[in-house]
């Protein structure tokens, strides 16, 4: 038996069923009005037997971990296709048509610089790509383009898009390896990412 994931359309499908069984328990002659399950308010989510009342408020619709996951792989993809288009830039600007002379001849600058390795200077270059790509979109629209895919986004304390000095400092923390796992990030800048209803 493997591990799965459980996603919002079948947490959904889940508390409609849910709904069902206890509007079915209810007398047969009566019809109650159906509604949805609002998961934004105390009451719905305490009657559903799945929170204690005042732990969730209406503010706190926070994105779930798979969500952020998903979001963060495709900002990886994204910002990957900008190396890739940086990489094969520079192959046309030096004027070399052989890739393989091109990436010696880079490793050879490479060690002029006092760099020893290729990946080095490449997993560098991906780090300052990474960085001013977080700092670009968020910055402006307060989410990435996987954010965007995903429909969730970035907000402060008050609720609104983080200040820009939030933004970079938040992004610098997640780029620190172990920091952005645990969402440090989120703490140090008192921001939070919401699912974009």
């Amino acid at each position: 038996m493997g591990i799965g994931f459980i996603t919002d359309n079948e947490i959904d499908r889940i508390l409609g069923r849910m709904e069902k069984r206890s509007s079915s328990s209810e007398e047969p002659g009566i019809v109650y009005p159906r509604r949805p399950i609002d998961l934004s308010t105390n009451k719905d989510l305490a009657s559903a037997g799945f929170i204690k009342m005042n732990t969730f408020s209406r503010t706190n619709n926070i994105a779930g971990p798979i969500r952020r996951t998903y979001a963060f792989f495709a900002d990886l993809c994204i910002s990957g296709l900008v190396l890739v288009g940086f990489v094969y830039a520079s192959v046309v600007a030096f004027g070399q048509e052989d890739i393989a002379y091109t990436a010696s001849s880079f490793a050879e600058r490479a060690r002029e610089f006092g760099g020893t390795d290729v990946a080095m200077w490449m997993a560098t270059l991906y780090g300052l790509i990474l960085f001013f790509y977080f700092i670009f979109f968020e910055g402006i629209a307060g989410k990435t383009p996987g954010k965007m895919f995903l429909n969730t986004k970035i907000i402060d304390s008050r609720g609104e898009k983080p200040s820009f000095i939030k933004i970079v400092l938040r992004t610098l923390v997640f780029l620190i390896f172990p920091l952005g796992l645990l969402r440090i990030h989120d703490l140090v800048t008192g921001s939070k990412v919401v699912n974009n209803d």
